[in-house]
């Protein structure tokens, strides 16, 4: 087999980019900074969450897509691999 990793550790790879594609940090002391900021006006702090929300809405969504292409790889590579383990053993038979 010409694969580095071996089908276990793939498969613990695909199982590893779900958790992180799903996982989202919220750093919360840059809306808490945003909306001590803006204290005295509530219309500004309102469209700066607002905008914050979208920006990591946004960057959950990317970060979901990267996940689904990686995982896409990984079960690829993983496809390759059974494949390849297959032409040897049809190659070589039980010798």
């Amino acid at each position: 087999m010409s694969n580095i990793l071996t089908r276990d550790e793939i498969n613990q790879l695909i199982d590893a980019v779900e958790t992180w594609s799903r996982t989202n940090e919220v750093p919360g002391s840059k809306l808490f900074s945003m909306m001590m900021g803006n204290m005295g006006d509530p219309e500004k702090s309102k469209e700066m969450i607002d905008s914050f929300h979208e920006e990591m809405s946004r960057k959950a969504n990317s970060k979901r897509e990267q996940g689904i292409l990686l995982q896409a790889k990984l079960i690829r590579m993983r496809d390759q691999a059974d494949l390849d383990e297959a032409k040897e053993f049809l190659k070589n038979g039980d010798k």
